[in-house]
């Protein structure tokens, strides 16, 4: 008797009629990638996992204030990741100062990533 091994085959359409993603900020369009992979986003979650119950964890005492002030740089570094592997490269430039000069803080920062995250796992899967 011949074992075979089980096996799989994933195939992932490349479908180009993917609406571009567009970040308007305040009057300035900053041209996104069309598609994110979802490792990508995955890893973006799983930074920002442990940050939602801080403060309730601070104030019980089960997490002292500088775990938490680690846990919040975490969850900003975590906005750059996504913002810089989304944002064109051609517009990262662009962004960057229009963040600066806007003086976008890092809360403004996490409602653009929030949205970003919706827009890119909210693709609609094609039919099978």
């Amino acid at each position: 008797m011949t074992q075979t091994s089980r096996r799989k085959t994933f195939r992932f359409n490349s479908d180009d009629t993917v609406l571009p993603v567009v970040l308007d900020l305040d009057g300035v369009d900053i041209r996104c990638r069309a598609r994110l992979d979802g490792l990508s986003l995955m890893e973006f979650t799983e930074a920002l996992s442990g940050v939602s119950d801080l403060e309730g964890q601070v104030q019980s005492g089960q997490v002292s204030q500088r775990e938490a002030a680690q846990a919040g740089m975490a969850a900003a570094n975590s906005f750059l990741t996504l913002l810089r592997a989304v944002v064109e490269p051609d517009q990262w430039d662009i962004f960057e100062k229009v963040v600066r000069e806007k003086s976008i803080d890092l809360a403004g920062l996490a409602e653009i990533a929030g949205w970003l995250v919706e827009q890119y796992s909210d693709r609609p899967t094609p039919p099978s």
